[in-house]
């Protein structure tokens, strides 16, 4: 019902047009956003690889298990590795095979972590059996995430 005297007030058809075409495309940007990952949460993780694994031969104890440090000692082998992640990394094992068997080493819990983007080292002080210079190794890290990084390498 029209009241005499008063006129009705509205927004331009053309106006409304572009505030819905505006709307639209700011839930399909939204919208795309979210589904491609775009404003996603940045996810923090470990990206650990081994560098390089020294061991030196001639030592020689009978054991399935060997000595892992912290710090380096007199003919302790080393293997130097690297984080390139945006999160901190945790050995927990070193694993080492040669001669057809498998042995390992827990990594002691005073082992700083390894931060993100640096390198470090883990020193095996122990090595059992007798490794033969020259004589092949391979192994892997596991770290306390449960990822593993593996390694290669002949006996000093």
């Amino acid at each position: 019902m029209k009241i005499p005297g008063q006129q009705r007030k509205a927004i331009s058809p053309i106006v409304a047009t572009v505030l819905i075409i505006a709307a639209t495309l700011i839930a399909a940007a939204a919208i795309l956003g979210y589904v491609f990952g775009i404003f996603g949460s940045a996810s923090n993780t470990a990206n650990v690889s081994i560098v390089g694994a020294t061991i030196p031969s001639g030592v020689t104890v009978t054991a399935s298990t060997f000595t892992v440090a912290c710090a380096t000692a007199t003919g302790a082998g080393t293997i130097s590795w690297s984080n390139t992640g945006s999160a901190g990394a945790t050995a927990s094992t070193v694993f080492l095979t040669y001669g057809g068997n498998t042995y390992n080493g827990a990594v002691p819990a005073a082992c700083a972590p390894l931060a993100a983007s640096s390198s470090g080292n883990i020193y095996i002080t122990v090595v059992p059996v007798a490794p033969v210079k020259g004589n092949a190794f391979n192994g892997y890290v596991t770290l306390s995430n449960g990822a593993q990084a593996s390694f290669t390498g002949t006996f000093s």
